[in-house]
């Protein structure tokens, strides 16, 4: 996974997984095109 080699291993980790454990796909689609945009 991209996100933690952006910066903080812990945070963003964090965050992808509290998305799965919640709404799941829908967060995910959301950091998926958010960070795919970026690169």
């Amino acid at each position: 996974m991209k996100f933690k080699t952006l910066g903080n291993r812990n945070a963003p980790a964090v965050l992808f997984f509290h998305a799965m454990g919640g709404d799941g796909m829908m967060k995910i689609q959301i950091v998926k095109i958010g960070f795919g945009g970026k690169q």
